[in-house]
């Protein structure tokens, strides 16, 4: 401790200022809030993981992740440190279409942005802090729609790669690895953002060892959430520190590798000011590599300041400067060009300029510029090339006739040459039925029959008893009835009918059927004199209701529904080809199966049906051809079709089933473009001013205006034309029609 310290009055204790860190990835962001306490970088508190989609949203989710973590705050910070994933960083610049998400966060929320770091890289640096060596590891950045794989070797990136998200994770995980073609690769695999447990799963049980050359079965782990926003804070959030001037404890770290020094330049940061003034950062992170005399992460330590101090004993003494670190590397170009651009620059004077030789300084100029007029002048004239571009007013040409297609020349029509050709598809559809039907039970019950005759009667089951209403039974089983029989009593002879009793059903539903025991039946066709039957108890179970059923009508809308279906899917199948075009023809139903028929109970019909359909196909080449030989007898001389902008159209074919032609209207708009001999022209206008080719090509039909472009172009000079004709190129361009 120096003795002066002790004498110093106490200043007021000024609390850390407060920095922000944010961490972006695909769909999700996470922030923080940390300081510099005692030297050394510290969370204060953490925001919450929110979701985003798009710009605005990516603002919503930022905005509300930051509130959570300033709850508790007094100060409002804005300068912050950015966390990005490696999809976001191409060739160590932040792509593009990423910049212009940032630029617009930094602009809404009002941000000062302090640098950026890879989340990946960030990582790293974390784990070589905590576990005291750096890491040899897979790490895996897993999204919804890509994987980014980054292996590491003593934690310098030896190779990284993104690949598609398919559902099998493990199988997109291999082909980045097997695309990075490594020797070995480590037995660790770090999935820095993902909290699903299946991920956990499938790398764990997938056979890595039948595939890569891993040493034995890789571990898979998957670190707390906070690893990421914490490793951007601290070790990002550290160089980010030195980078504004304050005061960061160096962290003792194991390296990897020696660290030479072979560089004079300054490599501390400049401020935050110069890196905003920037366009953010510049644009590049930690995998700027253009310093290789440092570590791909280059912790500061006293072997290194030393030999950075005593590299160059040429050099005035400077205070000991750390190697290019997390952050330094993003801006140390920034700085050299800034330095770059103070210095001033001497040229000094040839020693032949001087008052001696002031004759010779006037002519020699002259002399000069004639020569390089004349050269120009010899050098445009013999060696630049022209390209004049025509725009030509194109001749229209509207003709409609009409055209068979069919596989057969039709005999009064131009035919498009085609083919017959078929094609099976299944479908299947339900539809509401709108039928309706009764339907309920049967009223059952039992009858006596009487037997008034001498003889015995039998009557088979299924015999209809029919009562005075008209009513319907059936007798449920054979009945034999014995005759009747005479008994002879005090007074007279009495007459004892022969009687069965049997079990009867009602012919139909319906609760009317439900009669009341003494009901009299007529049985059969026999008169009641002969055979009479009575109810002898009463009958139940008679019931009926109205209920939705399939109908005749329900099966043909069906069938013509889903035939239409089929016929408009063989259509689109067909279609898909930009060679052929096809014609629908009919269509044959090799099967169908409903599930109903009609009268059935059902709220819903369903029919499976499968179809022939039967179309004519052509090329399209064909029919175009056909057409420019139709209409090739409208073409006036000196003129040629322009195919590129001319319109066809033919109106849908309608087929005769009768004779096999499809019929169909023709609808041409051609566009004529004059025909012009190049050479003829190239031989006119070699050597003339651009006034006079001009007035020259102003005779062509539907001339409207010349492009010209030279090569090389000279000012003054390139007012002409080459004079060799071979290298004037003439382009015809139509013009739209007005």
């Amino acid at each position: 401790m120096e003795i002066t310290h002790l004498f110093k009055a106490k200043e007021p204790v000024t609390p850390p200022e407060l920095f922000l860190a944010i961490q972006i990835q695909e769909g999700l962001v996470k922030t923080a809030i940390w300081q510099v306490s005692n030297g050394k970088p510290e969370i204060v508190s953490y925001g919450s993981q929110e979701e985003w989609g798009d710009t605005e949203s990516l603002l919503v989710a930022v905005d509300t992740s930051l509130a959570h973590a300033l709850e508790s705050q007094d100060q409002e910070p804005n300068r912050v440190i950015f966390g990005l994933p490696e999809s976001w960083i191409k060739e160590d610049k932040i792509s593009p279409e990423s910049s212009a998400y940032l630029k617009e966060l930094i602009k809404k929320l009002e941000l000062e942005p302090v640098g950026f770091v890879a989340i990946t890289e960030a990582i790293i640096q974390q784990l070589k802090l905590s576990e005291g060596i750096p890491p040899t590891a897979i790490f895996l950045e897993v999204h919804s729609s890509k994987v980014n794989v980054v292996v590491t070797r003593l934690g310098d990136i030896v190779g990284r790669e993104e690949v598609g998200r398919s559902q099998d994770l493990a199988k997109d995980v291999q082909e980045g690895l097997a695309r990075l073609d490594l020797d070995h690769l480590p037995a660790r695999i770090l999935v820095i953002n993902g909290q699903d447990p299946d991920i956990e799963q499938q790398l764990t049980s997938f056979p890595w060892q039948d595939h890569l050359p891993f040493p034995h079965l890789p571990k898979v782990e998957i670190p707390d959430p906070k690893l990421s926003i914490q490793a951007i804070a601290l070790s990002g959030g550290s160089e980010a520190a030195r980078s504004l001037g304050i005061s960061v404890t160096e962290t003792k770290k194991t390296q990897n590798h020696p660290t030479t020094s072979n560089s004079s330049s300054n490599s501390s940061v400049p401020p935050p000011s110069v890196l905003t003034n920037h366009g953010f950062v510049t644009g590049r992170d930690i995998r700027d590599t253009n310093t290789p005399s440092y570590p791909s992460v280059s912790p500061s330590s006293p072997t290194s300041q030393a030999n950075f101090t005593n590299s160059s004993p040429s050099i005035p003494n400077h205070p000991p400067v750390s190697p290019p670190s997390l952050l330094s590397r993003v801006t140390s170009p920034i700085k050299q060009f800034l330095e770059l651009s103070r210095s001033q620059t001497y040229i000094k004077k040839p020693p032949y300029l001087n008052l001696k030789h002031s004759k010779l300084i006037l002519i020699i100029p002259p002399l000069l510029i004639i020569s390089l007029i004349l050269s120009a002048v010899l050098v445009h004239g013999f060696f630049s090339s022209a390209t004049l571009v025509l725009h030509i007013l194109p001749k229209q040409i509207d003709k409609s006739f009409s055209l068979a297609v069919s596989d057969s020349p039709h005999p009064d029509l131009p035919t498009v040459p085609a083919t017959l050709d078929s094609l099976e598809l299944e479908a299947s559809v339900s539809l509401p039925t709108t039928g309706e039907a009764t339907v309920g039970d049967k009223a059952v019950g039992e009858v006596t029959v009487f037997n008034k005759t001498d003889t015995e009667k039998t009557l088979e089951k299924g015999t209809t008893i029919i009562t005075a209403d008209n009513l319907k039974f059936t007798l449920d089983q054979d009945l034999n009835i014995a005759s009747r029989s005479a008994e002879e009593q005090e007074g007279g002879v009495n007459i004892i009918y022969g009687k069965s009793t049997v079990a009867v059903t009602a012919a139909n539903i319906g609760a009317e059927y439900n009669i009341s025991t003494d009901t009299d039946f007529t049985v059969g066709t026999f008169p009641k004199s002969s055979l009479e039957a009575k109810a002898t108890k009463d009958f139940s179970g008679g019931t009926s209701r109205t209920v939705k059923a399939v109908s005749v009508n329900d099966q043909q809308a069906l069938l013509d529904q889903l035939t239409q279906q089929i016929q408009q899917q063989a259509q689109d199948q067909l279609s898909s080809s930009t060679e052929y075009q096809v014609v629908p023809q009919d269509t044959q139903v090799i099967s169908k199966q409903y599930s109903h028929d009609v009268g059935e109970e059902a709220s819903t019909l369903s029919l499976d049906l499968k179809v022939k359909a039967n179309f004519l196909k052509f090329l399209q080449s064909d029919l175009r051809s056909l057409i420019e030989s139709e209409i090739s007898s409208d073409i006036p001389p000196d003129f040629a079709l322009d195919s590129s902008n001319t319109q066809i159209s033919i109106d849908p074919p309608q087929s005769d089933p009768d004779t096999g032609y499809a019929i169909t209207t023709a609808t041409v708009k051609a566009s004529l473009m004059p025909q012009l001999s190049v050479s003829d022209y190239q031989q006119q206008l070699k050597g003339k001013t651009l006034n006079a080719a001009k007035t020259l090509l102003q005779t062509i039909p539907g001339y409207q205006k010349t492009t010209v472009i030279i090569n090389p172009n000279l000012p003054f000079i390139t007012e002409k034309l080459p004079l060799n004709p071979a290298k004037i190129n003439l382009t015809l361009e139509p013009s739209a029609q007005p």
